[in-house]
């Protein structure tokens, strides 16, 4: 598959989850940042989301990138960066949001647990992390704690391109593992349901209308969504470096 067949399928993807998102926001300036600033970000084209996209991974590959992404941005946040943000700042509101959002990653049941099931079905064992998932985890810890606003900002994008992120992986999935893998998969059908990532981010556009107080705090807000896609633009890079890197110890 060439690279414009990639871009090409990336872009029907950012179509169908990114560029057409229900507005939450009262004020145009959020409502900018949320459905907008996101579709400027060379994140969702990154090399990690094509080569998915592609089903070019060997079977040592899938592995190692499944259980890295296990780690970084499920096992990791859940258990290591929800709790810390928690109690990163006394605004109530803040504290309400981030308990309401580990209660949703809990439901039907732990989402860790649910990929970590997901993983098995398709015989994948999550191995220790490694260098990629420990560096985001404390990049994220870092953008949960930094301050309110910029923690805001940091929050949705997280949850606006998360939504578009698990396109891609359920895409790859998909195309690796057969349809079976991903049809009726509980993971997958609770993040990609409006009630899923998209709800997630109403809170976060909610919580920041009233977090954010002023103009010097708004450009801290929109310097947090910057800093969380480029944490996760890091985090894809990292990773295909890893995936590049097993290419040279099987040949």
């Amino acid at each position: 598959m060439n690279n414009s067949t990639n871009i090409n399928g990336l872009e029907a993807l950012i179509e169908s989850r990114l560029r057409h998102r229900v507005r939450y926001a009262q004020r145009d300036e959020f409502d900018r940042v949320h459905r907008e600033l996101i579709l400027r970000q060379s994140l969702l084209f990154n090399p990690m989301y094509q080569a998915l996209f592609a089903d070019e991974l060997r079977p040592r590959q899938v592995a190692l990138f499944l259980s890295e992404y296990y780690h970084g941005s499920i096992a990791g946040f859940l258990r290591e960066v929800m709790p810390l943000a928690l109690n990163a700042y006394q605004e109530p509101l803040w504290g309400a949001y981030i308990r309401q959002i580990r209660l949703e990653e809990s439901k039907p049941r732990n989402h860790a647990i649910l990929f970590e099931e997901f993983m098995a079905s398709v015989g994948v064992v999550a191995e220790p992390p490694r260098a990629p998932a420990l560096e985001f985890i404390a990049a994220s810890k870092r953008g949960y704690t930094l301050n309110l606003p910029h923690s805001c900002g940091y929050a949705l994008a997280v949850e606006v391109e998360a939504d578009y992120q698990i396109a891609v992986v359920a895409a790859f999935a998909r195309r690796h593992f057969g349809a079976g893998a991903v049809a009726g998969n509980t993971w997958f059908d609770t993040h990609l349901d409006v009630t899923g990532e998209e709800e997630h981010a109403r809170q976060t556009v909610v919580l920041s209308e009233v977090a954010v107080k002023d103009a010097a705090d708004f450009q801290e807000f929109v310097l947090g969504f910057e800093h969380a896609c480029r944490d996760t633009e890091r985090f894809m890079l990292s990773l295909h470096g890893l995936m590049r890197a097993q290419e040279v110890d099987d040949a």
